[in-house]
């Protein structure tokens, strides 16, 4: 494997890490999310869904490789194609070059 095979293998494990946190504090935001309804204390319930909604987002854009990431940590090289490279002139002779 490659070592940007393994940088994106590694992110999408960091993916599952955040995940599990943010599928752990699920439960315990919606009790805290019906509460602060039933309060009608709206800025707790959008506090509380703000701190559940960020480690869900992370988790999901890192377990789809974060591509931002890869392409800072490994950019793409411009590797010229033969078809780009200039081809020599038969017709010169070898003074010319």
């Amino acid at each position: 494997m490659k070592p940007p095979e393994i940088f994106k293998i590694a992110l999408r494990i960091l993916g599952l890490v955040f995940l599990y946190h943010g599928l752990i504090q699920l439960p315990m935001t919606i009790v805290q999310i019906i509460s602060a309804f039933a309060n009608r204390n709206v800025p707790q319930a959008l506090f509380t869904l703000i701190m559940l909604s960020w480690p869900l987002l992370l988790a999901w854009w890192l377990l789809r490789g974060a591509p931002l990431l890869v392409r800072l940590a490994y950019p793409e090289t411009k590797t010229t194609s033969p078809d780009t490279l200039p081809t020599p002139n038969p017709t010169a002779s070898k003074t010319d070059i």
